[in-house]
């Protein structure tokens, strides 16, 4: 009999093995739980028929696994390799293989084991035993600031501002290279797949759209002033327009030339528009009569910015798809030739073509973010209004006020800082409070206080167990008070 045509069923993680076992003990039918898991009933057979001495064993395991862990030589080197493993996986740190061989080679040179060798042999099992992949790491978000995000959605009040929806867009720029070829092909596995030169030429393409779908020209920044694939040539400004400079990145000229345009049409079509953009140097540029700019906090585009929840990814696969139909032309003998001839003014052609394609309702999902960003928080939030006195920190059930210098000297008479847990500073800092008048204290005197707050947050991080009890809010916290330091 032939099986080539069966589709393989996904095998079954522990933990899904146990969920199966219980739910027979509790009398689901068969065919239920084979809907549910899409399994096959062989499958729930060989559960129903385990002991209860392999149940036991099967739930000592890491639910994560698919299959038992076999009985390992060197297991404490191993058990210390997977605890430093998952304390850099908490922290988003990126480990590769030579630091796992070379943590497990310092500790058995530690312990006196010496028959181990951090081989690569070593390590591939190591790897297939604890179900470790190699996974590619994207976006920004280690480096953003969760804390200014969420304070910013908090007062982006959309029915406060005075704009429909309509009117209210979101804009950026991204880099696009416009001739870059798959590195990846299938092919047959006799045959080596040679690859083309990497392609690094790039233009910068600014994106707008309004949060019901609404899409904005396109701009196209080059290098070339005057491109001769423009020749006799008509390009629409009502679809895409085009500046240049050395670099092709975008700069204050640009910005402010392509917004004057803008602001024309909005002039002419009787509208008044509130533009969200990132805060970099060459959008700092005054309000226009009628576009407002709003500038989104440093460091949290990656978190809070439509554009980057998937609107710029979206257009880039749209104009790579199209480019690719391009260059191949149904024919493999063409594509160099239709590689070389492909000018800047295809790129335009190709670039409204993928904006065309984004469709309202991605951009509608994306936008989204302004309103569901923070419904799922971790359990500490800080938030800093315009005025320092209203600064608070929530940590479980604690609510952590800004203090008054005297009270913050009443804590210095006391037990060392940093040797206070997460709850126990919480509320050791909610007993100091007394009656304040927040009226009363001058600039110096909160800048006084925001400094010895920090000096004391920087002690406790130094303070190894306190690291671990509470490990970003910290970081958080101290970075949140640079910024108000700097800004007194």
């Amino acid at each position: 009999m032939n099986n080539s045509g069966r589709i393989k069923k996904p095998s079954l993680t522990i933990k899904e093995k146990l969920e199966i076992y219980d739910k027979l003990k509790q009398g689901t039918s068969n065919s239920d739980i084979v809907e549910i898991y899409n399994t096959s009933q062989s499958t729930i057979s060989r559960i129903s028929q385990l002991t209860e001495n392999q149940i036991i064993d099967l739930r000592l395991l890491k639910p994560g696994m698919k299959n038992a862990k076999r009985c390992v030589k060197f297991d404490t080197i191993e058990d210390f390799v997977l605890q430093y493993v998952e304390k850099c996986n908490n922290m988003s740190f990126p480990i590769c293989g030579f630091l796992m061989k070379d943590v497990a080679l310092k500790y058995a040179l530690k312990y006196d084991i010496t028959n181990f060798k951090a081989s690569n042999g070593w390590l591939e099992k190591f790897l297939k035993r604890n179900d470790i992949i190699l996974n590619t790491i994207y976006g920004e978000n280690k480096s953003a600031d969760h804390l200014a995000a969420i304070d910013f959605v908090t007062s982006f009040d959309i029915t406060k501002l005075g704009y429909e929806e309509r009117n209210i867009f979101n804009f950026d720029e991204t880099g696009l290279f416009i001739k870059m070829m798959p590195d990846k092909s299938y092919a047959f596995k006799r045959i080596n797949v040679k690859g083309f030169k990497k392609a690094k030429e790039r233009v910068s393409i600014l994106l707008g759209a309004s949060m019901i779908g609404e899409k904005m020209p396109l701009l196209l920044i080059g290098k070339s002033k005057n491109p001769r694939s423009f020749k006799n040539k008509c390009i629409d400004d009502n679809f895409c327009m085009y500046a240049n400079n050395k670099t092709a990145w975008m700069t204050k000229e640009i910005f402010l030339n392509y917004f004057t345009k803008i602001n024309s049409n909005m002039i002419k079509g009787n509208r008044n528009i509130l533009v969200l953009i990132d805060n970099c140097t060459a959008h700092k540029i005054e309000d226009f009569s009628n576009i407002k700019f709003v500038f989104l906090p440093a460091n949290t585009t990656s978190l809070i910015q439509p554009l980057d929840m998937g609107i710029i990814r979206n257009f880039k696969l749209k104009y790579r798809q199209a480019f690719l139909n391009t260059i191949y032309d149904s024919d493999p003998n063409n594509v160099s030739k239709n590689l070389k001839n492909f000018n800047l003014y295809r790129v335009v052609e190709h670039a409204n073509y993928a904006w065309s394609k984004v469709t309202v309702e991605t951009i509608k999902n994306c936008f989204t973010i302004l309103t569901k960003y923070g419904n799922s928080l971790p359990e500490y939030v800080i938030s800093v209004s315009n005025n320092l006195n209203v600064t608070e920190m929530k940590y479980g059930n604690f609510i952590i006020n800004a203090l008054t210098t005297d009270e913050y000297l009443k804590i210095d008479n006391k037990e060392n800082l940093a040797a206070y847990n997460a709850e126990e500073l919480a509320k050791y800092y909610c007993d100091s409070k007394t009656n304040r008048n927040p009226n009363n204290e001058s600039k110096e005197t909160k800048k006084c206080l925001l400094i010895q707050l920090r000096k004391k947050i920087i002690d406790a991080k130094e303070f190894s167990n306190y690291i671990s009890s509470i490990t970003s809010s910290l970081f958080d916290l101290e970075n949140q008070l640079n910024e108000e330091i700097n800004n007194l």
